[in-house]
């Protein structure tokens, strides 16, 4: 939208009192302080998430622009809250909440600007994030790469586009760029030279039947990509409730990226196209 910059630096409280909840970061955020754009992808920061969400709605609190804004770029955009398509049967549509209707939208919206107060299929992740680094084109999940007659006439699958402009190509440039500062500052992955690799992890708090959420219980993800000059394979691994110490998304979804990366260099060609 143009609210914010690649150069924007803002001063981080660390914490945000939203009528009777509050959000918080990591222990590991630094504090309150100035922080840029780039820190809210690299330190996880869910106050700059939230901090993002204001600026929608033109810097003061969290209002009904900033939500209509932000429910339509993940709804109209990014096609969350809908089945993708993809050729398989009783595909989830995932949740997002109403921008004006309903009960405590502030905190709602604040959750879902750092992936809580929502749902969203891995499959889901993966076009979103496929768009988002691609220069702003969202294809069409699919699974099959081409149909065969009995007689042998193949019948390859085109990609489908299902919109174009889901972020300008600058912006996507940008995000590429802080997504491979991201996973290089925070050592997620083995890179080589000669190869291109971003991402991003998430740890989500898993939710209470009838509502909240439980503090000791989590579900990691990871979300990145692999290329050389340009981004040709995305990945998304998802990991429920690991029981393993540390951060979901750092420590258990983190190594599986790296693996498949690791295994993509070794085995197939990294091209541009």
């Amino acid at each position: 939208t143009g609210a914010v910059s690649k150069t924007t630096t803002y001063y981080d409280p660390s914490r945000f009192q939203i009528g009777d909840a509050v959000v918080k970061n990591i222990e590991e955020d630094g504090g309150p302080g100035t922080k840029s754009i780039a820190d809210i992808l690299q330190l996880s920061l869910n106050t700059g998430a939230v901090y993002l969400l204001k600026q929608m709605g033109g810097g003061g609190d969290i209002n009904e622009k900033g939500r209509k804004t932000w429910y339509d770029y993940m709804t109209n955009h990014y096609h969350f809250g809908k089945a993708t398509g993809v050729e398989q049967g009783f595909e989830a549509d995932g949740y997002i909440p109403d921008p004006v209707k309903g009960y405590g939208l502030a905190i709602q919206y604040a959750n879902t600007s750092f992936g809580q107060g929502m749902t969203a299929t891995p499959l889901q992740m993966a076009a979103a994030l496929g768009a988002t680094v691609n220069g702003g084109t969202y294809y069409r999940p699919r699974l099959i790469d081409k149909t065969v007659d009995n007689d042998g006439t193949e019948y390859p699958k085109r990609p489908e586009v299902l919109k174009t402009g889901v972020v300008k190509p600058e912006t996507s440039q940008t995000l590429r760029e802080m997504m491979e500062y991201t996973l290089t500052k925070n050592k997620y992955a083995i890179n080589r030279a000669g190869f291109k690799m971003g991402g991003k992890t998430g740890t989500a708090q898993v939710i209470k039947p009838g509502g909240g959420y439980y503090d000791d219980r989590f579900n990691g993800m990871f979300v990145g990509y692999i290329g050389v000059d340009a981004p040709k394979y995305v990945i998304v691994v998802r990991v429920n409730e690991p029981k393993i110490a540390g951060y979901a998304g750092s420590k258990a979804a983190a190594p599986l990226f790296s693996d498949v990366t690791q295994m993509i260099m070794d085995n197939y060609s990294l091209t541009t196209q």
